[in-house]
């Protein structure tokens, strides 16, 4: 390995410090705890995700049941209007087929 003078310089002052003060017990380890905090902080703070939103909104169990008796009552409205659409259409097919099927010369509109 081909090292710059300063590379070297900077290890023998590396050295010579880490000799002078001994470092506190598990010194390493809390900096390596301090860092992975640090980082769970900044991608927590950055990042935005269904899940994320969703935890959020669903903490608070009162808040939970309330947008859960929201979802339901909103799906059941869509559920009842999309139902009411087809039986519409249903009843006027139906309609039609009998009444064909009492008078055979009319003609049947598909």
């Amino acid at each position: 390995m081909n090292e710059q003078p300063d590379d070297v310089r900077l290890q023998t002052l590396l050295r010579e410090e880490r000799d002078k003060e001994p470092l506190p017990p598990r010194f390493q380890d809390n900096v390596w705890q301090r860092i992975a905090a640090a980082e769970r902080r900044a991608a927590a703070s950055h990042s935005f995700s269904l899940a994320n939103w969703l935890n959020g909104l669903f903490a608070r169990p009162a808040a939970a049941v309330a947008w859960v008796a929201l979802l339901l009552v909103v799906g059941m409205g869509a559920g009842y209007a999309w139902a009411g659409h087809d039986t519409t259409q249903w009843d006027q097919q139906l309609s039609t087929y009998y009444a064909a099927s009492i008078n055979p010369y009319l003609k049947q509109s598909q």
